[in-house]
């Protein structure tokens, strides 16, 4: 029940950010150039590097075996380290720290 929960509040979230994307777009108010294509582009790869990651090297058959604190050792790892591959992709995609700044 609770996995349902994350869902429709995920769900919610996108087509909240979607909708006041297009009504800003329609306005005029927010035109986005060539670059950010690109740019966006570089998040959703990271993003998949990120998540092949951690399918790939997520062992979840001993999750049950192991006690709460093994488990939350574990996740706050998987976590750190999936952090590390996400930075480290979009370094290699060509994102730099210059272009998080905003002006």
């Amino acid at each position: 029940a609770h996995a349902g929960v994350a869902l429709a509040t995920s769900l919610a979230a996108y087509l909240n950010a979607g909708m006041l994307w297009f009504v800003l777009w329609r306005r005029g108010i927010h035109r986005p150039g060539r670059e950010w294509w690109l740019y966006m582009l570089r998040i959703v790869a990271a993003s998949g590097v990120m998540g092949l990651f951690v399918f790939y090297f997520v062992d979840n058959s001993v999750w049950l075996l192991w006690s709460a604190w093994q488990r939350g050792l574990h996740l706050a790892g998987v976590i750190f380290v999936a952090m590390v591959a996400y930075v480290a992709a979009l370094f290699v995609l060509g994102i730099r720290p210059r272009h998080l700044m905003t002006q």
